[in-house]
């Protein structure tokens, strides 16, 4: 579908606008663009780059961070009208920058961030537009290019972004990223991936939790592992080191068993959970035999030993670092059922 000039245009104005806003620094500004039903209509979804991922498909995809984090436009009759605003069909695309800025106060806040790759890949779009190439997610009745995105114009095919790319588990597609301080409910970094791991297992979220990496907040790894202490012991029943061994050995037989272990142990790092709840239990000598205190005495030599060659270890987490350093625990529900494996004295 080729579009007319004077709406490829005004089209490519919004584009711009949009790079004047990345360069502003709200670089987690992300565009989800696709066509009409009918095929008429470029349409255009602001929205954080958290939103984005690549389908099982292939093609870009978008999941919704809420209505307050999400914005469209779509060109009409006429490809000025932004968002459905009477006032900006001639302004600039500074002028329209100012006005998205001003408007959208919730969703630039939340997308104020440096994210070069994003910059990178849209500056690149941006010159595929110019020549009167829209990038398109999908558009009815076309199969999607097996090494790009669709365009306004058939014969051009663009660079896909870099994108978590969604896998399947149990018939269900996930993707997996680390969540940021800004999708947190709560303060309280204890209690911040509560409702994030109720909506997964209740199967309204296909985010799973990611190890953060790019950050030097504490919180933000504290909050990730204590969300596998709550997904443990309030979805899984774990309450005893005996039953958490007992899931390690056959997680898929539990429910939302496999899920879990891709969040908290996609690159192994769960051993160093493992780690802090055997040291806990020959701390408070809860252990059901010497023989079984010896096993995991051994055991830990071993895994310190093996832990120094690792990058996972200069990441904080729940075993290195004093005696429990994230400070385990303290958001579960009901501090009276507080799992067994949690217990220092």
């Amino acid at each position: 579908m080729i579009l007319n000039d004077s709406t490829a245009r005004r089209s490519l104005r919004l584009l711009h606008a949009i790079n004047l806003l990345h360069q502003r620094g709200y670089q987690n500004l992300a565009i989800f663009p696709y066509m009409s039903a009918s095929g008429f209509y470029w349409r255009l979804q602001l929205l954080p780059i958290q939103a984005l991922y690549i389908s099982i498909e292939g093609e870009l995809a978008c999941c919704s961070l809420g209505e307050r984090l999400e914005a469209y436009h779509s060109s009409g009759a006429t490809g000025n009208q932004y968002f459905g605003w009477e006032d900006c069909k001639n302004h600039t695309a500074e002028q329209l920058a100012d006005a998205i800025e001003n408007r959208f106060p919730e969703l630039m806040a939340f997308c104020k961030a440096n994210n070069a790759r994003y910059i990178g890949w849209f500056n690149t779009m941006l010159t595929f537009a110019r020549v009167g190439a829209l990038p398109l997610a999908f558009r009815e009745y076309s199969k999607p290019p097996t090494n790009g995105m669709l365009s306004t114009l058939d014969d051009i095919v663009i660079p896909l972004p870099d994108l978590p790319v969604a896998f399947t588990i149990n018939g269900k597609d996930y993707i997996q990223r680390a969540y940021t301080t800004l999708e947190w409910q709560v303060i309280n970094w204890h209690e911040a991936y509560q409702s994030i791991i109720d909506s997964i297992v209740a199967g309204n979220n296909m985010v799973l939790p990611k190890m953060p990496l790019k950050t030097a907040e504490i919180e933000e790894f504290g909050a990730y592992w204590e969300g596998a202490v709550y997904w443990l012991h309030q979805h899984l029943h774990v309450t005893t080191f005996a039953e958490y061994l007992a899931f390690l050995e056959s997680p898929k037989r539990h429910k939302s068993g496999s899920l879990f272990m891709q969040a908290f142990n996609n690159q192994g790092q769960l051993q160093y959970l493992t780690a802090f709840f055997a040291k806990r239990q020959l701390i408070t000598k809860k252990l059901r035999s010497n023989k079984e205190g010896l096993y995991w005495t051994q055991w830990l030599q071993t895994f310190e030993l093996h832990a120094k060659a690792s990058d996972l270890r200069k990441i904080p987490n729940p075993y290195f670092g004093g005696d429990n350093a994230l400070h385990l625990g303290l958001g579960l529900p009901n501090t009276k059922t507080r799992p067994s494996y949690l217990i220092c004295s």
